[in-house]
């Protein structure tokens, strides 16, 4: 921390506020999970609307959105959820790909779409520590998981004008039908009847859902197979012997024991990260 800082002094912390990058990778032998955005491509589309790169670290909510005073200007964007966005008690254009905050003044967000994470990345990128080659929170890893009232926040400050060539324009899904995937390694342990049945039934995501991983509402079937402790991955598709499947999510294990029956495509992750409980789907093999 230097006085080259600007900080975000966090008025109220909102839902599982928190900071995330693309991950932490290369640790999976210690068993360190990846972390990481939830939504991949809602915090990608954030980056670039303010110059940043992709490797940037920004804040994600999910449902109750922080209240954050920026102590020095900046520009910043929000992505993922829909929101009225007001700076101090002036409501801004939610359509704006970038957005100007001079010193001193309150960011505060009201979710008004569907959607479950939000994005707000700042021109520069947040500087808190990296560890392990990334700022992405993580409880045993980073001394912060989530957000708390009173902490500061560090950022480069943007004094200059900057000009945005981007135009924003929502990609979070309301009817969703297909979320693709791949064969997952023991996906042929299942019958040919089982696959059919699989990639025909249609699922939701319940109210048993965190960043570890999403349970699906609808049970396939029940089983007792179990295999030997092997690699999971965020996007990793689960089948407990209950007949629930689950879906890993950013902050999931390194090694599990159930059945690894599909793979999420990078694109499908951050698609069921967002889905709200009534929306439903099937899976689609690629």
């Amino acid at each position: 921390m230097t006085d080259q800082y600007g900080y975000i002094q966090v008025i109220q912390a909102g839902l599982y506020t928190s900071i995330q990058d693309k991950g932490r990778f290369g640790y999976f032998s210690e068993g360190i999970p990846i972390a990481g955005c939830m939504d991949s491509l809602s915090a990608e589309r954030a980056n670039m609307l303010v110059g940043n790169t992709n490797e940037e670290a920004l804040i994600e909510w999910s449902v109750l959105p922080p209240k954050l005073k920026f102590l020095a200007p900046t520009y910043i964007a929000c992505t993922g959820v829909t929101a009225n966005i007001f700076i101090n008690t002036i409501k801004v254009d939610n359509t704006a790909a970038c957005i100007y905050i001079p010193a001193n003044a309150t960011l505060s967000l009201k979710p008004i779409e569907h959607g479950v994470y939000g994005y707000i990345a700042i021109k520069g990128g947040i500087k808190t520590p990296k560890v392990l080659a990334s700022r992405s929170w993580f409880s045993g890893v980073t001394s912060d998981a989530v957000f708390k009232k009173g902490i500061q926040i560090p950022y480069v400050p943007s004094h200059k004008k900057y000009q945005h060539h981007c135009k924003l324009t929502s990609i979070l899904p309301s009817k969703v039908s297909i979320l693709e995937v791949y064969r997952g390694p023991e996906y042929d342990l299942l019958t040919k009847q089982q696959q059919n049945k699989l990639m025909l039934q249609k699922f939701s995501v319940s109210q048993l859902r965190d960043r570890m991983g999403i349970q699906l509402s609808e049970t396939f079937e029940e089983h007792e197979t179990s295999i030997l402790s092997s690699p999971i991955l965020p996007g990793t598709i689960q089948w407990v012997p209950s007949g629930k499947l689950i879906a890993l999510m950013r902050n999931a294990q390194t090694i599990g024991g159930y059945p690894r029956l599909l793979q999420l495509t990078e694109e499908a992750i951050s698609t069921i990260a967002q889905l709200n409980n009534n929306v439903s789907f099937s899976f689609a093999l690629v």
